[in-house]
């Protein structure tokens, strides 16, 4: 299993989606993608757009007042 990160802080949309998109296309399944932004939007969409192609979300939490943490799996 091999995990990478994006830190996508001062990112807006689209931007943070289709890093991850283009990101998780390069994973192998069962590797791990850490998404670190701060933008409340990107969040919320990112989280909808794994659910719907199949990919994980195993880990989702604040880091600060205005920073997320996501972590996905490649399914």
């Amino acid at each position: 299993m091999t995990e990478r990160t994006l830190d996508l802080h001062g990112a807006i949309c689209p931007d943070p989606l289709l890093q991850v998109q283009l990101t998780m296309r390069t994973l192998a399944k069962g590797d791990r993608l850490v998404v670190l932004l701060d933008y409340p939007l990107a969040v919320d969409t990112i989280s909808r757009w794994a659910q719907g192609n199949g990919h994980e979300m195993v880990e989702l939490g604040k880091t600060s007042s205005s920073g997320w943490r996501l972590v996905l799996l490649r399914c």
